[in-house]
């Protein structure tokens, strides 16, 4: 009977430790499963990321060419603008040049018409003088 009882109870122990070995390895599937779900959404968002790393990348990319461009358009517009003014500079100052050549000619011309007049006066009082003269 005690031969029975061992029997018994390492039948029962061994029914008791293929149960557990089948629970464990059940679960070890389980955890096997959720592993590689995990393991599966992890690489789907590193992909993810990584793609999302890329078009970010490219999205900077673009703005930090558009950035290069718009400096470069103010550089070129503030020398054409400084251009511009030098050109304006220029431009005022033979200005300014013709201007007062003109006076200057002007105030020649009136010099030169008096003299004209002056002289043709004189002419007129020689005419008078050499006509008197005849006269007489």
């Amino acid at each position: 009977a005690l031969q029975q009882a061992d029997d018994l109870f390492i039948t029962k122990l061994q029914d008791s430790v293929r149960r557990h070995s089948t629970q464990n390895d059940e679960t070890q599937m389980e955890i096997s499963s959720v592993l590689e779900a995990l393991t599966a959404k992890f690489d789907l968002m590193g992909r993810q990321v990584l793609t999302c790393d890329a078009l970010v990348r490219k999205r900077d990319e673009k703005e930090e060419i558009a950035l290069q461009n718009l400096r470069a358009d103010k550089a070129r517009l503030h020398r054409e603008r400084l251009d511009a003014k030098r050109e304006m500079n220029v431009h005022k100052e033979a200005c300014d040049i013709a201007r007062r050549e003109n006076c200057e000619l002007r105030e020649e011309l009136g010099l030169v018409q008096r003299k004209i007049e002056e002289a043709h006066r004189e002419l007129i009082e020689r005419e008078v003088q050499r006509r008197k003269q005849a006269r007489v």
